[in-house]
This record gives structure tokens, C-alpha cells and sequence, in this order.
């Protein structure tokens, strides 16, 4: 669908609201950081259509040598007290009042008061140190994270996407050869009783599965074989997901099968030892994970857009009753229809 402009937010009384469309928010943040802010929450929505952010800020200040960091946890800040140039790190924190112990618990006073909670000095002064935190929560944390920070509401930079965009129908020959494509698929040999279609919402595959690009899942194929590495599948969320409340369906690619042993070091992921050569990431990983055991039954699994990836690194395996299909074609944009690319050289 096209989208046109509607009217912007109205400005918050103490703050500087910034307002964009998401696919454009990263240059946003670059220029608040180019400009000395160090602190800014972005409260926008969609944030998925961005693509990968974090790469085109780190190259926004790859002069400055600028390192750029996802968050997800509390154990990602104390991991950051082994960084020597914690000062140039750029951090992009998602849901932080969620995500992170900001605050320290405080026992109930003998009066049967409850004090207000002070903020945890830790994790605050490691993100005092970087050189710029990006906080993306909701509008309304902004004080919450303020006060925890120790600054003032005012020197919290707020970055607001603009208000919700005017849908306008697409022409009805776009819509139509949509549907063309699929039906051409599905009467190629996909079964539709054996299959579904599925979209792209997130970077987090790139620069294998853009964001938006429409697939169609094989859910039959699991029922007769195990998945291979190297296989993209499509899963439910796992017990440790959906006590995150997550409900969407993940894809990510099988990286580690039963009884493997994983790890992540030196830029390279080592399955029971030995390096994979993979031919479908633009970049190594920059962080250290396990060595894990992959527990039978169940699977590990990594995005390939490897550092911008919420993954099984951080929560975990995929057990295989949650594993739906295994992504087989693209049908949609045009251009790059027909099967997934690049075969995994591990597989040829």
C-alpha cells in the first residue's frame, strides 16, 4: 500500500519531539548524536521497517570509530563493564523499562510503607559512560527512564513518529498480480493444504529475507524428516518467549542440531569444533556465545542478520513440536521471486 502524510504529533511541553516515519528514524538518531545528545527514547511504532539500523549508524560514524550494540537484558549492560571503549559505544536498548533492572527493589519499611525505589547505580553508570543510548520504549516511560537516569524530563530527547499515516489503496492491477503470483506458485506444486504464506516483518534475516518479502512456508516436509542446518524455518515462540509475550511466529535459520555442540567466538559460529563457512551473512558476529550442548529434541537457531538478531543466543532452543515449516519460495516482490537464496555452502 502507498501511504501519505496526516498530521504530526503536537509537541510535548519540556521536550524535543522529532518527527519521521520509521523507515527514515535511524538518520534521526544519527543527527541527535552527531549533535551531543547522549540520552534519546524513541516512542515511534513500526520500528521493524527501518531495516538495519544499526549497521547504517555504524557506518554513520565509522570515522569516530562508533561501535553499535543491541540490548536486550539486564546481563547484556554488565557484559559491557569488559568493553574498553565503552566511551564510543553507541547502545540501542529495546523496551528498557521492561528489559532492565533500572531500579533496585527496597524492603517495606516497619511502618508498611514502600519507599520509592532508587535506581540501580550499575547498570545506570554503564550507560552513563557510553557514548550515546538509544532508548526505544513507550512514550509514557519517558519519565520513568528520566528519573532512573538521573536527569531532568527536558534532557531526555524524545524521537515520535509521525502520526498514523493515511492508507491509500493500491492500484488494482498491484493487488491483482499478487494474487496472480501466488496462484502460480501454488498450481506449480505447492499444496495449498500443506502450506501457508508468510511476510517478513523484521531486518533480523537480512540480507537473505528483506523486510516485506511475502514466502510461502512447506509444512508438510517436517512431518517425514528433521530439519537440516541451514534449514529457514518458521516456528512458534518458545515457553521462554511467550513468557516475554510474544505471540507472532519467529523464522530464523537452524544453525545447531541435537547434540551439537555450538559456539560463537572470533567472529565465526563453530559447530562441534569446526568453523561454518556461511555464505549468507554480510557480517561476523561481535559477540562470544557458549559453548551450549543443543539438547535433543530441540534446535538452535540464528538470524542471519547476525548482530541485529533476537535469537537463541539470548533465549534459548527451539524445541521441535514448535518448528511450523521450513520457508521454501519467495513469491513476492517480483523481481526476486522463486526459491531462497544463497544454498548454504555447507549444504552443496
Amino acid at each position: 500500500m502507498t501511504t501519505v502524510k496526516n498530521q504530526p504529533f503536537e509537541r510535548h511541553p519540556h521536550s524535543t519531539i522529532i518527527e519521521y516515519y520509521s523507515e527514515e528514524g535511524y538518520k534521526v538518531w544519527i543527527e541527535q548524536i552527531k549533535s551531543g545528545k547522549q540520552f534519546i527514547l524513541d516512542s515511534s511504532a513500526g520500528r521493524g521497517s527501518q531495516g538495519n539500523a544499526k549497521q547504517k549508524i555504524a557506518e554513520a560514524f565509522q570515522e569516530e570509530s562508533g561501535l553499535v550494540l543491541n540490548i536486550y537484558s539486564t546481563q547484556d549492560v554488565l557484559s559491557l563493564q569488559e568493553r574498553s571503549h565503552l566511551g564510543q559505544t553507541i547502545l540501542i536498548i529495546d523496551k528498557a523499562s521492561q528489559n532492565l533492572e533500572l531500579y533496585t527493589t527496597t524492603p517495606e519499611t516497619t511502618a508498611g510503607e514502600v519507599p520509592a525505589p532508587s535506581a540501580n547505580s550499575q547498570i545506570i553508570n554503564l550507560l552513563s559512560a557510553a557514548k550515546a543510548v538509544i532508548f526505544l520504549d513507550a512514550p509514557d516511560k519517558r519519565e520513568y527512564l528520566a528519573q532512573a537516569l538521573g536527569i531532568e524530563a527536558s534532557e531526555l530527547v524524545e524521537v515520535r513518529q509521525a502520526a498514523a499515516p493515511v492508507t491509500v489503496e493500491s492500484p488494482w492491477w498491484v493487488e491483482g498480480t499478487k494474487t496472480v503470483a501466488l496462484s502460480l506458485i501454488l498450481a506449480l506444486g505447492i499444496r495449498s493444504f500443506v502450506a501457508e504464506a508468510r511476510f517478513i516483518p523484521s531486518g533480523s534475516m537480512l540480507p537473505t529475507l528483506q523486510i516485506d518479502d511475502r514466502l510461502i512456508v512447506d509444512k508438510i516436509s517436517y512431518r517425514f524428516k528433521n530439519p537440516e542446518r541451514g534449514d529457514i524455518v518458521v516456528f512458534s515462540p518458545t515457553e521462554a518467549l511467550q513468557k516475554q509475550k510474544f505471540t507472532d511466529a519467529f523464522i530464523k535459520r537452524v544453525i545447531g542440531l541435537p547434540g551439537d555442540k555450538v559456539e560463537v567466538k572470533g567472529g565465526k559460529v563453530y559447530v562441534n569444533d569446526r568453523a561454518l563457512a556461511e555464505n549468507y551473512i554480510d557480517e561476523q558476529p561481535h559477540y562470544f556465545y557458549g559453548p551450549v550442548t543443543v539438547p535433543s529434541g530441540s534446535y538452535l537457531v540464528l538470524g542471519d542478520n547476525r548482530n541485529n538478531s533476537y535469537d537463541s543466543h539470548y533465549w534459548g532452543f527451539v524445541p521441535r513440536a514448535n518448528i511450523i515449516g521450513k520457508a521454501v519460495v519467495r513469491f513476492w516482490p517480483l523481481n526476486r521471486m522463486g526459491e531462497i537464496d544463497p544454498l548454504p555452502t555447507y549444504k552443496r
